[in-house]
């Protein structure tokens, strides 16, 4: 897995695709709602927890986060949703670095 870099102050979007075991997009409605969460990778301390996420499309969420820290870290991103009665999850991994 790659992890990409950011700057502290920078707006990271997490945009993730959930697919079913065929990876075939799931099929859900403007109704349906996926979450997120958000924690420094070594630490486990939580910075969203349960933030919505923003349907773009069938089967595509994002998320909008600004880093805030002023410290070097690596961060995982986690959105979840039910759909088509079952739970799909995805991950994402990315740092955040101190740029004087």
């Amino acid at each position: 897995m790659t992890i990409e870099s950011f700057a502290h102050g920078d707006t990271i979007r997490v945009k993730v695709t959930f697919t079913d075991e065929e990876t075939t997009v799931v099929q859900d409605t403007d109704d349906q709602q996926a979450s997120v969460v958000i924690y420094n990778a070594e630490t486990l301390q939580r910075l969203v927890n349960g933030g919505a996420a923003t349907r773009e499309s069938e089967g595509v969420y994002y998320y909008d986060w600004t880093t805030t820290a002023n410290i070097s870290a690596t961060y995982v991103a986690e959105v979840s949703g039910v759909f088509s009665g079952k739970t799909h999850l995805k991950r994402a991994k990315f740092k955040a670095k101190f740029v004087a």
